[in-house]
């Protein structure tokens, strides 16, 4: 791939975002996130880091328990098996992250079901108790 040609018509980081997405039809981070930089959607493209098609995603439940990013980019890593082509300290969005997990695995334990027993084990003062007088 010759990047000097893509720079031609391509003028922007936004404009091979938009390419990826619309017209390769990826399903890719939030454009705001860290995560987008120059060498990852052109690593992207040319397929070097991990990508899933938009068709392949569906909305996740809500996780079960509770994950950090740096937690969810580590299960990620060992799902794709591939070069993710972003890190903790150019993350991107969580939303995004939970549902390319989804995809991979939807009955990864991050969307195991709580159990009654789980259920007793959380702390009272977690809960909100609303008065409905």
């Amino acid at each position: 791939m010759n990047i000097a040609l893509l720079n031609k018509f391509i003028k922007n980081q936004k404009g091979l975002y938009d390419i990826l997405v619309n017209q390769k039809g990826l399903y890719l981070p939030n454009l705001e996130t860290k995560a987008i930089t120059d060498k990852y959607l052109i690593g992207v493209l040319k397929g070097e880091f991990f990508r899933i098609e938009r068709t392949a995603c569906k909305v996740p439940p809500k996780p079960t328990k509770r994950v950090s990013v740096p937690d969810l980019i580590e299960i990620l890593e060992k799902l794709s098996q591939k070069t993710l082509g972003f890190d903790v300290l150019t993350p991107p969005n969580k939303e995004w992250l939970v549902s390319v997990i989804y995809a991979l695995d939807a009955n990864h334990d991050l969307f195991a079901p709580i159990h009654a027993k789980e259920m007793r084990e959380i702390p009272k003062k977690s809960f909100l108790f609303l008065n409905t007088n």
